[in-house]
Order: C-alpha cells, then structure tokens, then sequence
C-alpha cells in the first residue's frame, strides 16, 4: 500500500468489505484508498472475531503485527 498503513476489521463477506472501502463508503479508510486485501482469518464466532480483531489492533510495533498477519496470510 502506498500509505503504508493496515485496515483491520470483522465481517461476513470480505470481497464485498474490500469494494466499499475502496468505493469510500467507510468514512475512516475513504482518504487512503486503494485498500488491497493481504490476509484474511476465519473465525467460529463473531465473539472469537472480535477477540483477534482487538489483539491486532493493540499491537504497537509494526514488526510484530506484519509478522501475526504473516501467520495467517493468504
């Protein structure tokens, strides 16, 4: 990307999540479009989504959370 920062979030259907990001239907992301999907993690439950959504988002150093996103990438 070339801002250079990640979009993390939970969601049902992430092609459809990508495109309204990209359309700039999400008011936090519209002013650092394109966004391009680099991984992606099923979940069982929205709860067990929302567990790992707040551990990644809690992750300061950007090393360590482009290394988490490695584990799970697609």
């Amino acid at each position: 990307m070339k801002h250079g920062t990640y979009y993390i979030g939970i969601t049902k259907n992430i092609k459809n999540r990508v495109a309204l990001h990209n359309l700039g239907r999400a008011r936090s992301t519209k002013s650092r479009r394109p966004w391009k999907l680099i991984a992606s993690k099923a979940a069982s439950t929205r709860s067990e989504a929302a567990i790992e959504e707040k551990r990644l988002k809690t992750i300061k150093k950007r090393v360590l959370l482009e290394n988490a996103i490695k584990t799970f990438q697609n």
